[in-house]
């Protein structure tokens, strides 16, 4: 009897006896078939449940590993999970992340516009802005977020991304210096 396992021929079975009076009969087939496809179902659930396993363990380190911090929340901004670089810029483990709210983490001023974007968000429209996460400590870093609908164990959900853009806002600010300067020299020089 063959022995297929997720969809692929994995071996037979095949069940003998050495003596004359344990032998199978033809009539036996039907038992033989259903203890070959008991069989089976044993063994796929032993290997989907290792593979699923394993999946989960690859989202994650991926989840984890990733540079971009993630946090995975509700339409009010409580976070249902949180990755170690999110844990990270908010000085606070992904554990402790879980529960917390998401608005409450940006700056004071930003917290509404932000509770609409996830409205947004929500409706199917993925939502890009510029924010600030505060930590405890006070310390402000400049965030692009991308808030998207997703759904999670089952209900609605977001997920959102975001990117520490200080080095970007730096590099802008240090552009728009230079070419106010390019600007004033060339002002002076059209004087002379």
């Amino acid at each position: 009897e063959p022995l297929t396992v997720l969809g692929q021929i994995r071996g037979h079975i095949r069940l003998c006896s050495g003596r004359a009076e344990h032998a199978f009969h033809p009539g036996d087939r039907p038992l033989l078939s259903a203890v070959a496809r008991q069989t089976e179902r044993a063994l796929e659930g032993r290997l989907s449940t290792g593979l699923l396993r394993r999946s989960e363990q690859q989202f994650r380190e991926f989840f984890d590993g990733a540079a971009d911090a993630i946090f995975i929340h509700d339409d009010t901004g409580r976070v249902l999970d949180a990755n170690r670089s999110a844990g990270l810029w908010l000085n606070r483990s992904s554990g402790e992340l879980r529960g917390a709210n998401l608005l409450e983490h940006l700056a004071e001023d930003e917290r509404q516009a932000a509770a609409g974007r996830f409205q947004n968000a929500l409706r199917g429209e993925p939502e890009l802005f510029q924010a600030t996460l505060v930590r405890r400590d006070g310390f402000a870093i400049p965030v692009e977020l991308l808030c998207q609908a997703q759904e999670y164990q089952g209900g609605p959900g977001l997920v959102t991304t975001g990117r520490n853009i200080a080095a970007r806002l730096r590099a802008q600010r240090e552009i728009e210096r230079r070419l106010e300067a390019e600007a004033l020299v060339a002002t002076i020089s059209g004087r002379l």
